[in-house]
């Protein structure tokens, strides 16, 4: 139906981010969000991405991060 198409990309298709890394660590569940706070006080992270199942854990998680003294907000539908 179209004449001549074109078809522009500005990225290739689910190409991941040159900058975006993934880790894991095994840890206690009880301990989990002390060790993300460490990790992202000593490594100076600015904007980091975390994913949970519940809005309550959600929610929670960011509640206990601000105590830590670092700015979260909790994001979820």
């Amino acid at each position: 139906m179209l004449k001549n198409p074109l078809s522009i990309e500005v990225a290739r298709r689910n190409a991941p981010a040159d900058l975006v890394t993934h880790q894991v660590y095994e840890v206690a569940s009880e301990r989990k969000r002390t060790l993300l706070a460490i990790l992202i006080k000593q490594r100076e992270m600015t904007q980091v991405l975390v994913f949970l199942r519940m809005k309550r854990d959600c929610n929670r998680l960011a509640r206990g991060l601000v105590r830590d003294g670092i700015n979260a907000t909790a994001i979820h539908s």
